[in-house]
């Protein structure tokens, strides 16, 4: 006779529960998607579908999409909820799952591999964003124009964000002529939180070691990136009125939108991130506190369709602009070759009274080279 091993059953009847309960959500979704779109949909089979949620296991993903779609479609049948409120309880789901994979992309990482050493500096620090240290990868002359202005006594400086972007390039010899022409200008002076990350400071670190540790962390910085790309539903659930034209126009003719903004819209637009009055943006110093402000004020901007990125892949890779601007928050000098990063960079910085010029492609070789300052250690 033979034995059947229960573990080795246990596998394929998980596959198969996962499969059945993944079809049930599909359909499920379909009305959701139905619901909200504002079509009449048809709930054929729906109330039989209550002899089956004995099957539901509470245990995997499968079933807790299947009884979070079905709660919805239940709450509206019954004319518990509106349209517009499934509307708003599925983008607080699609948060929550983008949540949830960014952490689940961080639980399992490998030791990480650190090889950085506190450094000092008294150079003015000019923070290039990928932008411009992609034009000096692709052009020699703009590159050597860069290796002049830092032979002036300008120290040019890399972050993770850039190890991020890197990352994210297919071609290894596209990253490596990248990762060396970054190293090159920047002699590997880093900027990194430092332990417990309450500030920046300056290590000395390559980047390929920087990239080599943000591999890792794809999966979590990919979930982090589609979070971006749902800004747009946000503002057609909370904030109609930025989507009219002549308020777009308005906003993007506007210098210190900010201040220019009454405090209960600034609030309105600012609350989720537990700033809510313009005061409480001032005078910033511990990096945690900068670090959530800027998220704000670029999510805010989201909201409002201010210099807004149009393409899908564009907001994605914001995420990484907010970084660069966290980064560059205690530098001198911030360059970029996006127009409308350098407009947002523009108005967050002067609104948090951040002593940082904002430079294009081009205007960073005008800067005049201030004498050094030697009582500056570190940033």
């Amino acid at each position: 006779m033979t034995f059947l091993n229960p573990a080795a059953l246990e596998k394929p009847l998980m596959d198969h529960h996962n499969d059945r309960i993944r079809a049930k959500s599909i359909r499920y979704k379909d009305i959701v998607d139905a619901i909200i779109s504002g079509q009449s949909p048809s709930l054929t089979g729906f109330a039989e579908d209550d002899e089956d949620l004995e099957d539901f296991c509470d245990n995997c993903d499968a079933c807790f999409d299947a009884h979070f779609y079905r709660t919805l479609i239940t709450g509206f049948s019954s004319g518990k909820s509106s349209a517009d409120q499934v509307k708003q309880d599925m983008q607080r789901w699609r948060y929550s799952k983008l949540h949830d994979e960014a952490l689940a992309g961080l639980a399992r990482l490998p030791r990480l591999v650190f090889a950085r050493t506190p450094a000092t500096t008294s150079a003015p620090l000019a923070y290039l964003d990928q932008s411009i240290f992609s034009i000096a990868a692709r052009e020699s002359d703009y590159f050597l124009k860069l290796m002049a202005l830092k032979g002036t006594g300008i120290g040019f400086v890399h972050s993770p964000s850039h190890a991020e972007e890197i990352a994210k390039i297919a071609k290894p010899e596209d990253r490596s002529r990248l990762i060396d022409v970054i190293s090159r200008l920047t002699d590997n002076m880093s900027l990194q939180p430092d332990t417990g990350g309450r500030s920046i400071k300056t290590f000395l670190e390559a980047p390929e070691i920087v990239v080599s540790r943000v591999d890792n962390t794809r999966k979590a910085s990919d979930a982090v990136e589609r979070m971006k790309t749902l800004k747009d539903e946000d503002r057609a659930l909370y904030f109609r009125h930025y989507d009219a034209q002549d308020r777009r126009r308005s906003l993007g003719n506007t210098k210190d939108i900010f201040e220019s903004m009454d405090d209960a819209e600034f609030s309105r637009l600012t609350h989720a991130s537990g700033f809510s009055q313009k005061s409480d943006f001032k005078n910033m110093k511990d990096h945690n506190r900068i670090r959530s402000a800027v998220y704000a004020l670029h999510d805010a901007m989201d909201l409002m369709a201010y210099k807004q990125d149009k393409a899908d892949r564009q907001q994605r890779s914001s995420v990484h602009d907010i970084e660069h601007l966290i980064y560059a928050s205690c530098c001198r000098y911030f360059a970029t070759n996006d127009s409308n990063l350098k407009a947002r960079a523009e108005e967050i910085y002067r609104f948090m009274a951040l002593p940082v010029l904002v430079l294009g492609k081009d205007d960073i070789f005008s800067i005049a080279t201030p004498p050094r300052d030697t009582g500056q250690s570190g940033v």
